[in-house]
């Protein structure tokens, strides 16, 4: 069982790799400049992830940092790419959005660090959604604390969003 997991990972690993390398030409990033509609005091810059949804490679999931201190690690990740990978519903409407986690419905406002799950506000402290370009970022965070997977983390240059056994 680990051989073909350690096997998927390295061939999600080499398609990533290609379509990085593919794309590099013509870099379908989005800019690194703050939307006016994101808060005036949040410094955000693009930063170079790879990301995987419960092993799977999603090339569409661009991470950004707004920690100056660690510009180089991601804080936020690209919210539908992310849902779209797990088939789960999102309505966006007025700046409010509705998703359907594994916790239950979880509402937020963009530019705030408050998520309401099933009524239940979870505040993620100094990490608010934003909107960039017309993309709405979320914490990485906000895959573990409020939509309900066992992980949700960067490290060694990946993102990994997963319900495999639980990373403290």
């Amino acid at each position: 069982m680990k051989k073909i997991k350690k096997t998927r990972t390295v061939i999600a690993i080499l398609i990533t790799m290609m379509i990085f390398a593919l794309g590099a030409c013509g870099n379908d990033s989005p800019s690194t400049e703050t939307d006016p509609s994101a808060q005036a005091d949040l410094q955000i810059q693009t930063v170079e992830a790879t990301v995987f949804v419960n092993g799977v490679a999603v090339p569409g999931a661009f991470t950004m940092s707004n920690n100056p201190e660690f510009p180089d690690a991601p804080t936020h990740i690209v919210l539908m790419e992310i849902l779209a990978a797990l088939n789960a519903p999102v309505n966006v409407e007025d700046g409010v959005v509705t998703v359907e986690g594994l916790n239950g419905t979880i509402t937020f406002e963009i530019n705030s660090e408050d998520y309401t799950v099933n009524g239940e506000v979870i505040t993620l402290t100094n990490l608010p959604s934003f909107e960039v370009d017309g993309t709405i970022y979320v914490p990485i965070r906000f895959f573990r604390d409020a939509f309900g997977m066992n992980n949700a983390y960067f490290s060694g240059g990946t993102v990994q969003i997963n319900n495999e056994e639980r990373m403290e």
